[in-house]
């Protein structure tokens, strides 16, 4: 977006207006119904979240407080101000407009008592001042005048020339309004109430800054604030007894709150100049006729007196007043009524002679209350700080691109936007007083692209879906087999676990087996030690025989040596006995015994010397064995002990197992509950796998339908060639 030129807000001193018009920005919804009632446009900023009033360029006509829907307007009076300082007790001067005849319809003279009531000193009709008014534009409506003169009772439309229409201000009347001229005539002829505040009782929110800048009226209070004021104390009209205005009486200036009303008074006296008025009232018609009055006045086709009136219906629907929930034609009737407008057609020369006497007398009146009072106003050109930048060719061009207007088949000047045409809304966004997004064909073409946008993302996530869908039957497939492999699994440690918790209890069994064993073996192993010491004794006994054997044979070889010494003796005897003859015959006898005693003696010798070589030699190797037997058990005694020790080592660890069975068939146990619990989740899951399948099933339908409506839109969507085919920005 282009960056606006500077705007031209700034207001020289004495071009301030006071603000008729709050801004209540909680309830504001930004809507733009206030731009597009506005009759000016620029005195609203748009370009925020919340609209803002530029109150110096605003002409205080209240329109944006009807067309605002959300209550986000307020108009903004003295009222505080006023009721304050009546309750506290200051003497104030109250001038009613006349419009008040209809907002408290049937009930006026009751309002007058309630005033009187609450304090007030004085209470004035402003139709007399309306007349005074009139006799003023009588004046000047003389044979020296020429060209138009623009009434000003309405305060709107003295703002709006001040402001936008600066070339009008010599046409506009030089004279005050009705109010003021009620207003001063009160100064002039009451100086008993020349210290007293005055405050005008109107409908017109306008009127603050008329008297603010005239400096004659105090106070501008609204007939809704007397309203609400009275609400707040609980009171009604009907409590106060009716009272009737001070002052003198009025006659049918009382219809100046009626369209025509002072063209109506002006034809009584003056019927030539009200010939050649005309009367123009409403924002809809008075503004845009005003922009072209002076083209008619250099033309020579304006009218001689201009009435005009900001509100349609005239002063009884001003944005002060009660008139939303009254009929209009009551409230016409009301003022119809005082001014004498609805009574029938003089009948007969008394009711003439009477009006034509209370004509004279009004006629004196108001000769006499306005001699000597100075009913001239003046007024000031605002429009230095009411002037607008406008955009260069170049730069509205790029304005309108901003708002994607990209040539004439886009300037639908739908005024959807409030100001009734493109070029307005470029002009306003130029003086940054609003922001293209604000532009309908700039939503529209958003629209667009978030329709694009939309398409492409419907088709991206239907695809997405399907994608998703298949992968959930993928999954639900995937859980039933994890439901199924649970189920196996669960049994399977079932079966696990009955194995298990039987080769436990046989574990225990053969721990308990294996205790009663465990002496057993260390029997056996000190049995095997006692036999292993009994072996080397027996091995030791064989070395001793051995020793003894050899000692007996030795002993041999010494009774064979003896027996052939005794063999030797003998044949020595048998000698010497066969040498002594027959005494040696005994003795022969003998030494022949004595030789078998010897030759059996080394029989017997060489006898027991072999057997004692056998038998030696048998415990030779009896001994040899005995050695090798007594190594061979003490190697069998260290393989025992070791046995022992590796089959204690065993008994411990079917201790131990037996003792951790419990934690392992508790284990098993658990593994078994987890497993059985994730089958159940399993099931659990592929049940919600399956709802959300079916859910994602409708979901992929629903993505279909959507899919085929966003196409069709599309096609729908082409741009319009103009505002017809857009919807309202917001519905």
């Amino acid at each position: 977006m282009m960056v606006p030129a500077l705007h031209l807000w700034r207001c020289i001193l004495n071009s301030s207006l006071l603000p008729v018009v709050g801004v209540d920005e909680s309830k504001c919804v930004n809507c733009h119904a206030c731009i597009t009632a506005c009759p000016v446009k620029y005195c609203i900023d748009g370009s925020g979240d919340k609209v803002r009033v530029n109150h110096d360029l605003c002409i205080g006509c209240g329109r944006c407080l009807e067309a605002c829907s959300h209550g986000a307007r307020f108009p903004i009076d003295d009222s505080e101000a006023f009721f304050r300082d009546l309750d506290s007790g200051a003497g104030l001067v109250v001038i009613v407009a006349p419009a008040a005849a209809a907002s408290f319809a049937g009930r006026l003279p009751r309002l007058l008592g309630w005033l009187r009531a609450r304090g007030v000193k004085a209470v004035f009709d402003a139709s007399y001042g309306a007349e005074l008014c009139v006799d003023s534009y009588r004046r000047i409506l003389g044979a020296d005048f020429s060209g138009t003169l623009i009434a000003q009772p309405c305060p709107a439309i003295v703002t709006y020339i001040e402001l936008y229409r600066p070339e009008l201000l010599p046409s506009l009347s030089p004279v005050d309004s009705p109010i003021l001229h009620g207003a001063k005539m009160v100064r002039a002829r009451y100086p008993e109430l020349g210290s007293a505040k005055i405050a005008a009782l109107t409908p017109c929110l306008a009127k603050r800054r008329e008297f603010a800048e005239t400096g004659t009226v105090s106070y501008n209070v609204t007939f809704v604030s007397v309203m609400a004021n009275m609400e707040s104390r609980g009171e009604s009209l009907a409590q106060f007894p009716e009272s009737g205005f001070d002052g003198p009486a009025a006659e049918r200036a009382a219809g100046f709150p009626l369209p025509g009303g002072l063209i109506r008074t002006l034809a009584r006296d003056a019927p030539e100049a009200a010939a050649k008025a005309r009367t123009i009232e409403g924002p809809d018609e008075v503004y845009p006729y005003l922009d072209h009055l002076s083209e008619s006045i250099s033309l020579g086709l304006a009218p001689l007196v201009l009435d005009c009136l900001n509100c349609a219906q005239g002063c009884v629907v001003g944005p002060g007043g009660r008139h939303r929930d009254l009929p209009l034609d009551l409230l016409r009737k009301t003022i119809a009524e005082r001014s004498g407008e609805d009574e029938a057609p003089a009948r007969g020369v008394a009711v003439r002679a009477r009006r034509d006497k209370s004509l004279r007398e009004l006629r004196a009146s108001l000769s006499k209350a306005g001699a000597g009072v100075d009913f001239s106003r003046r007024y000031v050109d605002r429009s230095s700080g009411a002037r607008i930048a406008r955009p260069t060719r170049e730069e509205l061009d790029g304005i309108y691109a901003s708002m994607d207007k990209r040539g004439e088949a886009d300037l639908y000047d739908c005024s959807a936007c409030g100001y009734g045409s493109c070029e307005a809304m470029a002009v306003a966004i130029h003086n940054g007083l609003n922001k293209a997004e604000n532009c309908q064909k700039y939503e529209y073409a958003l629209l667009r692209k978030d329709r694009e946008r939309e398409l492409k993302l419907a088709a991206d996530l239907h695809g997405r879906i399907v994608e998703v869908e298949g992968d959930l039957d993928e999954l639900e497939t995937t859980m039933k087999g994890l439901v199924d492999s649970c189920s196996s699994q669960a049994a399977s440690i079932e079966e696990s676990t009955a194995a298990i918790e039987s080769m436990i209890n046989s574990i225990r069994e053969a721990s308990r087996v294996s205790e009663g064993r465990r002496e057993a073996l260390a029997k056996v192993v000190e049995g095997a030690r006692v036999g292993g010491e009994r072996l080397s004794k027996a091995s030791s006994a064989m070395s001793a025989i051995m020793a003894s054997v050899s000692g007996i044979g030795e002993m041999s070889g010494t009774i064979a040596d003896i027996a052939d010494q005794i063999n030797l003796l003998s044949m020595n005897a048998a000698i010497e006995a066969a040498h002594a003859g027959a005494a040696g015959k005994g003795f022969a006898v003998i030494a022949g015994e004595v030789k078998r005693l010897a030759e059996s003696s080394a029989r017997s010798s060489s006898k027991v010397a072999k057997d004692l070589e056998d038998i030696g030699g048998a415990i030779s190797g009896a001994s040899e064995l005995s050695l090798e037997a007594d190594s061979e058990v003490i190697a069998v005694m260290g393989e025992v002990r070791e046995t022992s020790a590796g089959v204690s080592e065993v008994l411990d660890l079917l201790a131990s197992t037996a003792s951790g069975s419990s934690q392992l068939t508790a284990a098993l146990r658990e593994m078994r509950d987890s497993t059985v619990g994730m089958r159940d989740a399993y099931e659990r899951i592929a049940g919600d796998l399956s709802d959300i399948a079916r859910a994602i099933g409708g979901v992929r339908e629903a993505s279909e339908t959507n899919l085929a409506a966003s196409e069709a839109e599309k096609g729908r969507s082409a741009t319009p060639t103009g505002g017809a085919g857009l919807s309202p920005v917001g519905d």
